[in-house]
């Protein structure tokens, strides 16, 4: 198994939203987009918006950073 930080972006979004137990749709419904526009997150065939990121983060409870890079930010 992947280390989290060694996945892309759509994995990770895949792994919180599977970890908070919601379905694509469920995702989807929270954001306001479809849920092929979460499909295509996870496939890594569409990057979400800076702000679709922002909510994500939100919803999952985790940082921005967590979410783009698999680690919280260091100083």
């Amino acid at each position: 198994m992947k280390k989290i930080e060694e996945c892309s972006l759509g994995e990770r979004i895949a792994h919180f939203r599977i970890i908070h137990t919601m379905s694509q749709e469920d995702l989807a419904m929270a954001l306001h987009v479809t849920r092929q526009a979460v499909s295509n997150y996870e496939c890594n065939k569409r990057q979400p918006s800076p702000g679709t990121l922002s909510a994500m983060a939100e919803i999952f409870d985790i940082s921005l950073d967590m979410l783009m890079k698999g680690q919280e930010f260091q100083k």
